[in-house]
């Protein structure tokens, strides 16, 4: 990659995508278990499959506002997209990989499934149609804190850090203590991510950022970092996701296990 404009990271991509494809089918209907914990981790690998597809489904066909505008890649929809991407991965080795043994893993799990069903439960209060299951969720709720309350770990904390992780959006770490807990480069965590972060919260750089890049090879060049940003996520969750279920890449085809290995590494490299 001596020169981003003649790197083909389509053809690396596209490996990418169908690495992480075959891994989820090699390991899909295997047992999951009473609390669906495995199967959590498989919609996880589906999310970011499903995420790296619509990133160059929208990037290939681009964008044509009609008699508004011309085609155009849409550099704040990829750039999110490739946030909630690595996010996923992110959520994923934190609760199924970096976990130090099976409690802390289960505490891990039983926190992210209650902090979503809280989540869900705030947002129902403002549909009529939604209003009708929160019964249902609140007791699941109530299960996830039951299991909580008993793990072992979590009785080993003292009573405030035990209520901090119980409050809305504490069940985890920050994103950067999660990314670098996942060996993931500093230039990546905390540069790159803030960049995207930009963009879904509507930093004034990311507004002229858009305004400068006035033609499409400009646009492209602002993508590139969402599209190394992919890459990497699905480079990471294919070697992870393997490694729980004890497998190497060796289940790859020769183009697949190196492109993997090679983003796999990207990540984690220090420049």
């Amino acid at each position: 990659m001596n020169s981003e404009q003649k790197w083909n990271w389509e053809e690396e991509y596209r490996s990418l995508l169908k690495a992480l494809l075959v891994v989820g089918e090699e390991i899909k209907g295997r047992p999951t278990g009473d609390d669906n914990k495995f199967s959590a981790a498989e919609g996880l690998l589906f999310k970011v499959f499903d995420l790296s597809c619509t990133a160059l489904n929208l990037f290939k066909n681009n964008v044509k506002c009609y008699d508004v505008a011309d085609y155009y890649h849409p550099v704040s929809a990829i750039n999110i997209i490739a946030r909630a991407a690595y996010e996923a991965f992110l959520v994923f080795n934190y609760v199924y990989v970096a976990a130090k043994d099976t409690s802390d893993e289960e505490l891990r799990y039983w926190l992210w499934k209650r902090n979503s069903l809280l989540e869900w439960r705030n947002d129902a209060a403002r549909s009529s149609e939604a209003a009708k299951l929160v019964p249902m969720v609140v007791k699941e709720i109530h299960d996830a804190e039951d299991i909580i309350t008993k793990n072992d770990i979590y009785c080993g904390l003292n009573t405030p850090r035990q209520k901090e992780l119980l409050k809305l959006n504490k069940w985890k770490p920050t994103w950067g203590e999660i990314a670098k807990e996942a060996g993931i480069s500093e230039m990546y965590r905390q540069q790159m991510y803030p960049y995207l972060c930009g963009y879904a919260h509507s930093s004034f750089r990311s507004i002229i950022q858009i305004q400068d890049a006035s033609d499409k090879s400009e646009r492209e060049k602002l993508l590139i970092v969402s599209i190394k940003f992919i890459m990497i996520s699905m480079g990471l969750f294919s070697t992870r996701y393997l490694a729980i279920w004890g497998h190497g890449t060796d289940i790859l085809i020769d183009d697949q296990k190196r492109t993997v290995d090679i983003w796999t590494g990207v990540a984690m490299k220090e420049l």
